[in-house]
């Protein structure tokens, strides 16, 4: 034990260490929030005269696992198409109308993003949680056949790793 103490006294004599400078070390991280808690950040933006306004609404999904990743990207799937029909297209409330999926540091998120000329940020976000609380009632509805034809056509083309239970919901 002595000549390993030794030897790393060496090394770090030879290697002089130093802290990691503060403009390199990462600046992203994730806080686990409780169910049911909303956070909301609202950033103006730093030209006053633009004319549009956006929302993106962020839920965490939770630790990312390979059962996880694939009900998320079913979820993603199965919604994607409806939310741009929703929010672009009947209610025509942004040109820019999208969801998708991320992941940072081992956890999976999932999101709605509308950039919008007509509506303000909290009109918009009310929309988005109007189309997913809808939404929802299209997955009580949803019966495993469905869910597995959906797994069998997917939009790219790739068959989606099979889903050990129906996508979860979505919680506030």
């Amino acid at each position: 034990m002595q000549e390993a103490n030794e030897l790393w006294e060496l090394a770090m004599q030879r290697v002089a260490p130093i802290p990691m400078p503060t403009t390199l070390l990462p600046t992203n991280r994730v806080v686990c929030q409780p169910n049911g808690v909303a956070f909301r950040l609202p950033i103006a933006g730093p030209n006053p005269d633009e004319p549009n306004s956006g929302a993106l609404v962020t839920f965490q999904a939770g630790p990312s696992t390979i059962e996880q990743a694939a009900r998320l990207r079913l979820l993603a799937q199965l919604i994607k198409a409806r939310c741009f029909a929703q929010l672009r297209t009947k209610e025509q409330l942004g040109y820019i109308v999208f969801s998708g999926l991320y992941q940072m540091d081992r956890v999976e998120f999932f999101y709605v993003y509308v950039q919008s000329k007509v509506a303000g940020p909290s009109k918009v976000d009310g929309r988005i949680t109007a189309f997913l609380e809808s939404f929802e009632a299209i997955l009580t509805e949803t019966t495993e056949e469905m869910l597995q034809t959906e797994v069998s056509q997917s939009a790219d083309g790739t068959v989606v790793v099979p889903v050990l239970s129906p996508p979860p919901t979505h919680t506030h």
